[in-house]
């Protein structure tokens, strides 16, 4: 991982060449916005850097995990690179033109994003890494020009030592929260291909979700999106969203 002198730009070079926002963040959430290295090359930067004290407390963490897990994972075409870091409060990282995965409608098409997804989850258990929030509907993108899908916002991921007691004990219990988020994307774009197995799964998962007391928006509201798309009234189109 570098830091962002070491690709030649400031901070300041890098908000003057800003093009836009692609979020602005509560609090406890970064801002995401648009730029570009000299040479022209666009990134993206998420930037906890003009938060109050608790919130860059808190983005100093964040960007932390996030770098950690970025540089672990920077082999997989599903992980966006990181390309520097920019302080304690903020990331330059890979930009993708993707769009969201829910817009994609032709049943081969979601078969063979589905496909990847479960590779992709496959390659983190034998690293040890739980994303944590796949259930989020901008987490999972897909980049159309390449047919790759991309997992965004690793912030609140966890990685155990393959191996180690921590991973023995915990990992089972940690992945089945991205085991679940796997099922639900696959019950929305294909729920022709969801087994009685996986309806059991997701109805315990259902009830120990209701217990966890920081619930947030999900996959729910996109269902009639995603069943309208599975019937074919929608399609798969190009968009410039990087992250949430």
């Amino acid at each position: 991982m570098l830091d962002v002198g070491s690709i030649g730009l400031t901070r300041a070079e890098l908000e003057l060449r800003r093009e836009r926002y692609l979020v602005r963040g509560r609090w406890s959430k970064a801002d995401v916005w648009v730029t570009s290295l000299r040479g022209g090359r666009r990134v993206v930067v998420k930037d906890f850097a003009h938060k109050s004290l608790i919130g860059r407390v808190w983005g100093c963490l964040q960007v932390w995990r996030e770098a950690r897990l970025l540089v672990l994972l920077g082999d997989m075409r599903a992980v966006p690179a990181l390309i520097a870091r920019l302080g304690a409060l903020a990331l330059v990282i890979e930009y993708v033109d993707c769009v969201p995965l829910f817009w994609c409608s032709e049943p081969e098409r979601a078969q063979g994003c589905l496909a990847q997804l479960e590779d992709i989850l496959e390659e983190m258990r034998r690293r040890g890494v739980i994303h944590n929030d796949l259930r989020s509907r901008e987490n999972i993108q897909l980049a159309p020009a390449q047919g790759r899908v991309i997992l965004l916002d690793w912030a609140g991921g966890v990685c155990l030592r393959p191996g180690s007691w921590a991973y023995r004990w915990l990992y089972p219990s940690l992945r089945v929260a991205d085991t679940a988020a796997c099922l639900k994307w696959k019950q929305l774009l294909r729920p022709d291909q969801i087994s009685d197995q996986d309806r059991r799964f997701l109805r315990r998962f259902r009830v120990l979700r209701v217990l966890w007391p920081f619930n947030r928006k999900g996959l729910g509201a996109f269902a009639p999106r995603c069943a309208a798309a599975s019937r074919g009234e929608a399609s798969c189109s190009s968009s410039d969203q990087f992250t949430k």
